[in-house]
């Protein structure tokens, strides 16, 4: 992850120098063990290892992962907290989604667990119990006003990987307002 962070890094100082300032600090041991235990599941050594060289982002406008915040250690269990009292108070509800083969036709599920959000209640998910076909791990959109679940990749590392190479490529750029975007997007038209 050292290698990953110091690519992104680099894309940031030439062309994205502001989100620099959105990096938090190192999470600590103690905050991804209270995330392990509040959901009752291990963390892939390389979401601990990303973790523990920026947890995440500072709220603000700019997103780091598609205009989408990179959520903190707290930014995850706040997202897990809200998503499993919905649960709660409405039941789950399955079989009405379209999900991706080897995602479970959940609304939503307690071991998927968000790691990116909009500011409007849709999620980038750590899927820790796929349906047969998936793998455990696997990176999901959890859209809250939409049936599709998608798969993005099939490891944290992976999709991490992907998402820097992809900038590093020029498919997303870096857009004031918004922080980091597809070049396709509504708000690269924005630059």
């Amino acid at each position: 992850m050292q290698q990953h962070w110091a690519r992104w890094e680099n894309w940031m100082k030439n062309e994205a120098a502001p989100l620099l300032e959105l990096l938090n600090p190192p999470a600590t041991l103690n905050e991804l063990s209270e995330l392990e235990t509040l959901i009752q599941t291990k963390l892939p050594p390389s979401l601990i290892d990303f973790y523990l060289i920026h947890n995440g982002q500072k709220e603000a406008r700019m997103g780091l992962m598609d205009a989408d915040f990179l959520l903190s250690i707290d930014g995850i269990i706040d997202e897990w907290k809200t998503w499993n009292k919905f649960l709660v108070d409405e039941g789950d509800i399955v079989g009405v989604t379209e999900p991706d083969k080897g995602i479970k036709g959940n609304w939503y599920n307690p071991l998927w667990i968000p790691i990116t959000y909009d500011g409007s209640g849709n999620n980038i998910c750590i899927d820790f119990d796929p349906a047969p076909g998936g793998t455990k791990g696997q990176i999901i959109t959890m859209w809250h006003d939409s049936m599709a679940r998608e798969l993005l990749a099939p490891s944290f590392e992976a999709w991490i990987s992907d998402y820097i190479t992809s900038i590093e490529e020029g498919k997303r750029i870096f857009v004031q307002d918004w922080g980091i975007v597809k070049t396709d997007s509504v708000y690269a038209q924005q630059k």
